[in-house]
């Protein structure tokens, strides 16, 4: 075949017969010399990655728009560079540039799209520039999926080829980059996870590079903006020095190029779907300070717009209210109390909607793709009510583009913008979650959370529609089958969009009032049993009161709590026996345990001695809740230690330490979850809840031995999901931030021991915190603990619920940021 001639027949056995191979260039290592297609490639990283390729022996197609600039490259080059214009936005030039490619050299072998801008948008989310966020979603996510499916086209019939596109950590974390930077980023990642797959399938590979903060042309521009303080000189600097975390080493240009001829070559031969961050660990920790609060403490134009008024009933605003999730969201909530603004262009049925649910609800058209028609909306719930407190950005199309990459219509990508599910329908919506992870944090420091839910397939009349287009050989009934049965992980249950409208309700509700940031999916599901109807005491019970809800949301559930003495565990137990449960308390701390069981009553609550290293107390209390109640539904591993403090440098480690926090932590929940699933498994029902944490999410938060074993608690909770799916049990994991515990307030004066009470209270109630206006309670994630136990959330697994008032959603991008900042 031509493909393994290219490649050279027996070209690997060659590297183990001679030492010689690795002074070979990377992309020189095969009998016809590499053709490559760069975007962006008269500057930057762009030209330093022409550079690289040609001394790797590649010939080079550079296209950019800066024509003096190019054509100094490719002569600088020489014979086996050349240089073309292309505005990256023009979907034709882009065509043009690979046809040139193919047209001079018989062949394309790797396309580099690394073109890209900045953005000017630089102030508060209320005077985003949506005309600037076009543009550089334009150059920075639309032309890279341009770039792909040209590339396709030549490279799939040969069934070998390698594209490569430049992201950035700020896809990944957010941070003070620009919104719109931020997404476009996020959406390139997206853009090379939902193309990856099918390209594999064709010989293709796709990769993206994430780099960290390079003193280039480009980011000089783009960090001036935002730093309009700093001269050239310290911007510098502040790319160069202050945003490094790698001691010693500075990134640059060079070193992308590097990482791009490694992606390029064939030593990254079985290398796809994948983003190398180049960012000398920015993206794994976060530092503790309270400089960020500073910072904003004088603005308070969000908090005017977003009052969290407890005397009066909330008013909320869904968009695409008028069917399907928005409408079932829209009974929710005026089921609990809410009032409504159903906002839809489906004139009719929204009409309809609104008259069925009554006078707390009313209907308006909105076309969402017109920014004037939504402001005009919020104003219209604020001329109505006096007040918003509730946005739920719910409208979406399907792509009507679902063949392969090749004939992708970017105009029909457009409409998008914004597996098997069309590329361009999956990349909105990963920009999407990257919408929310870019503005959160900004949102937390004026008190306005800001979250995401992810539904699996439901069918509604949209999926319905998208998934027959996908499949056009199926009938309705054939499609409606597909979506609810045979795409579903979970043995009898089936998604529904009131589950998705009771998400909404929780995460609308100020039992969630500490979740921001986050991305909650619904994607899995434990065995239906009957779900009850939502709250009879309203919303406004659930929305207003610092109260879990009177209602018996786990009526009749058995469930055992370890480490449910004190703290989250104790607030978890009263919570449950609250809403109906019969609990064992599960601890090694026996007189507090007696009591508390004596507290709630005997007939809801008994104790039992339960050390969680020992393999034999977990199968004992579970054995002994299914002995005294017949079966257990709910078993929440909850049971932890922090551990010795954080010693000055890992070569100081304790692994002492390090084994017996993990003991508790982390292999104590395994024996949890064998010995639930155990029990839960013939049954085929039950859930499986584990306290995480958020330094399982961002490093850098806790001693190095807490850290580890709370994300080992996560990859255990991800490792077992499906499997346990299978047996209809759910598992889901709460990763809760810090909260002024008596445990974590000793953890903290352990760490400073210099600091005075009063300190130490400040840094874990303020200081450690993003949310303005709200602390975090036991009683908080006892409530999460509810939700994801309850019927409410049966569809909901191998999930990591973070209830952290969006701390790990950002981070500074300066390590010492100055205070005129």
């Amino acid at each position: 075949m031509c493909v393994e001639n290219e490649r050279g027949e027996g070209q690997e056995q060659s590297r183990v017969d001679d030492v010689d191979w690795i002074r070979q260039p990377l992309l020189f290592r095969v009998k016809t010399r590499k053709v490559a297609v760069i975007t962006g490639g008269a500057s930057g990283i762009g030209e330093a990655t022409a550079k690289e390729f040609i001394r790797n022996g590649a010939k080079v197609i550079i296209a950019d728009v800066q024509d003096d600039l190019g054509h100094a490259v490719a002569a600088e080059l020489g014979p086996d560079a050349a240089y073309t214009r292309c505005d990256v936005t023009d979907e034709a030039q882009i065509a043009a540039t690979v046809d040139l490619a193919v047209a001079r050299h018989g062949h394309l072998d790797i396309l580099y799209n690394n073109a890209g801008i900045t953005s000017s948008s630089v102030g508060p989310l209320a005077s985003l520039d949506l005309a600037d966020f076009d543009r550089v979603m334009a150059v920075n996510a639309r032309a890279v999926l341009a770039g792909i499916k040209h590339a396709a086209r030549v490279m799939a019939p040969r069934r070998a080829g390698s594209i490569l596109c430049t992201a950035s950590v700020a896809g990944l974390i957010g941070s003070e980059v620009p919104h719109a930077y931020s997404v476009s980023k996020a959406a390139a990642i997206g853009v090379v996870r939902s193309a990856a797959g099918e390209l594999a399938r064709h010989g293709v590979r796709l990769n993206a590079i994430s780099p960290h903060g390079i003193a280039t042309p480009l980011a000089m521009r783009g960090f001036g903006d935002v730093l309009a303080w700093a001269d050239a000189e310290r911007l510098k600097r502040v790319i160069e020095e202050d945003m490094n975390e790698l001691e010693g080493a500075k990134l640059e240009a060079e070193d992308i190029a590097r990482a791009a001829v490694y992606l390029a070559s064939d030593e990254a031969k079985y290398i796809t779907g994948h983003n190398l961050v180049v960012d000398g660990g920015f993206t794994v920790g976060k530092r503790l300070n309270g400089q960020e609060q500073s910072r904003v403490d004088d603005v308070d134009w969000i908090r005017q717009q977003f009052l969290l008024c407890v005397k009066t009933r909330k008013v909320a605003v869904i968009t695409g209210g008028a069917s399907g999730i928005g409408e079932a969201t829209a009974k929710e909530f005026i089921r609990n109390g809410a009032k409504v603004i159903i906002a839809d262009v489906q004139d009719d049925l929204g009409h309809t909607v609104a008259a069925e649910l009554g006078p707390g609800s009313a209907y308006t058209r909105c076309d969402v793709t017109d920014e004037a028609q939504i402001a005009a909306t919020v104003d219209l719930a604020v001329a109505r009510h006096g007040h918003l407190d509730i946005l739920y950005n719910n409208a979406g199309i399907t792509s009507s583009s679902v063949g392969p990459l090749a004939s992708l219509d970017l105009a029909d990508f457009d409409r998008q913008q914004g597996g098997e599910m069309p590329h361009a329908y999956n990349v909105s919506k990963a920009a999407v979650i990257s919408v929310v992870r870019s503005a959160a944090g900004e949102l937390a420091r004026h008190g306005v959370r800001l979250n995401a839910i992810s539904p699996h397939g439901i069918a509604t009349p949209l999926a319905m529609r998208g998934f027959g287009d996908v499949l056009a050989w199926a009938d309705a009934e054939r499609v409606r089958r597909l979506i609810e049965e045979d795409i579903n992980e979970l043995e009898g249950a089936t998604l529904e969009a009131e589950d998705i409208a009771k998400a909404a309700v929780y995460l609308a509700s100020d039992e969630a009032k500490y979740v921001t940031g986050h991305n909650l999916v619904v994607d899995g599901g434990g065995r239906s049993r009957g779900v009850r109807p939502m709250f009879s005491s309203g919303l406004a019970d659930r929305l207003f009161s610092s109260s879990a809800s009177s209602s018996k949301r786990l009526e009749g559930k058995v469930a055992v709590i370890t480490g449910a003495v004190g703290g989250i565990g104790k607030a978890t137990a009263k919570e449950f026996v609250r809403n109906g449960a019969k609990v064992i308390i599960a601890d090694i701390q026996d007189d507090l345990g007696r009591a508390m069981a004596a507290e709630l009553g005997a007939d809801a609550a008994s104790y039992t001695h339960c050390d969680v290293t020992v393999e034999a107390d977990v199968a004992a209390a579970v054995d002994l809740a299914v002995a005294r109640h017949g079966r257990l539904d709910v078993v929440y591993s909850n049971a932890g230690i922090p551990g010795a403090a954080a010693p000055p440098t890992l070569a100081a480690l304790d692994l002492d330490d390090y084994d017996r926090v993990m003991a508790v932590n982390a292999r104590s929940m395994v024996a949890c979850l064998k010995h639930a699933a155990r029990v839960m498994s013939p049954r085929r029902a039950g859930c499986i809840l584990c306290t995480a944490s958020s330094t399982a999410v961002i490093g850098d938060l806790a001693a190095p031995a807490y850290c580890v074993s709370k994300a080992a608690v996560v990859g255990m909770v991800r490792a077992v999901a499906r499997r346990l799916a299978r047996d209809g049990v759910r598992v889901n994991a709460i990763s809760p931030h810090i909260i002024p515990t008596a445990l974590a307030t000793r953890v903290i004066s352990e760490t400073f021991p210099a600091a005075s009470a009063e300190e130490v209270r400040r840094m874990v109630t303020r200081e450690m915190q993003e949310l303005e206006g709200a602390s975090l309670e036991v009683e908080d994630v006892a409530r999460a603990a509810v939700f994801l136990a309850s019927d409410e959330a049966k569809f909901v697994t191998g999930h990591n619920l973070v209830v952290d008032g969006g701390f790990t959603v950002g981070k500074d991008l300066l390590r010492n940021p100055p205070s005129f900042a």
